[in-house]
């Protein structure tokens, strides 16, 4: 039987406005080569799992390298967010509104994270 080890990494924050990273340093190690990352929670619209998805996103994105964000959403509910985030048209409270399926828009942290 194959087991999976787990370990356990204290974080200092869970604020994605906060760049000291230090202890997010685990995740190179987890990450590996991989180019793509699956970031998930049990529950949507519960506060400190988006906190620390934006944070870990900021971290692969600022730290690793990683150039692509990918959201569960609808797909062409998803054109919307895409287009808008490379400067197109809209406003931010229509593409939280109609952009992102499941509610997840109505959450004050999806919408620091667009921003």
């Amino acid at each position: 039987m194959n087991w999976v080890r787990t370990a356990t990494h204290p974080l200092r924050t869970l604020s994605p406005s906060d760049s000291d990273y230090s202890d997010l340093d685990f995740l190179p190690d987890l990450v590996g080569s991989a180019r793509v990352v699956a970031l998930g929670e049990s529950t949507h619209r519960v506060h400190e799992f988006y906190a620390l998805r934006h944070r870990m996103i900021r971290y692969l994105v600022t730290e690793l390298g990683f150039t692509a964000v990918v959201m569960e959403s609808g797909f062409p509910e998803g054109l919307a967010v895409n287009d808008w985030v490379l400067g197109g048209p809209g406003s931010l409270d229509t593409v939280l509104s109609d952009g992102i399926t499941y509610h997840m828009g109505k959450c004050a942290e999806m919408r620091d994270q667009l921003t």
